[in-house]
Order: structure tokens, then sequence, then C-alpha cells
């Protein structure tokens, strides 16, 4: 799944909708253990996780740069 999103997306994009589909992930992951919906020892699907980020990085055209300005303007 990585490799045709990675192909679609470009290498700057394809790293950011990764990096992307990590964060929601995380989100997800800390509201579904919050509300009791999964254990720690549960799992959850990467999958449609990555499509998510892929699909946010490729149409609002974020790729690495834009997240590395961001997190330079936080410092």
């Amino acid at each position: 799944l990585l490799l045709p999103l990675g192909w679609l997306a470009g290498i700057s994009s394809g790293f950011a909708g990764l990096l992307l589909a990590f964060w929601i992930g995380a989100l997800v992951g800390i509201i579904m253990l919050a509300s009791g919906m999964k254990k720690m020892q549960s799992s959850i699907a990467f999958g449609p996780l990555l499509i998510i980020g892929f699909a946010i990085a490729f149409f609002c055209n974020i790729d690495m740069g834009n997240i590395a300005s961001f997190f330079g303007k936080l410092i």
C-alpha cells in the first residue's frame, strides 16, 4: 500500500502522508484508549490511516517542507 501511494504523491508528500498517518493513528489510539473502546493489547488497522494521511497530504498539497517550517515556527 505504501509503494503505490508514494508513487502517486511523490517522495516529499509521501513522507508527509506517512507522518500524518502516524499522528492520526496516535490520536485515534489515545481517544479509543481513553474511552475504553480498546485495551493496551488491542490493535488498530493502519491501512485506513495510511489512506487518510496520504489523502490529506495529496489534496491539501502538504509536503515535508511545510511540516518542517511549521515546527520551525514553534521553536
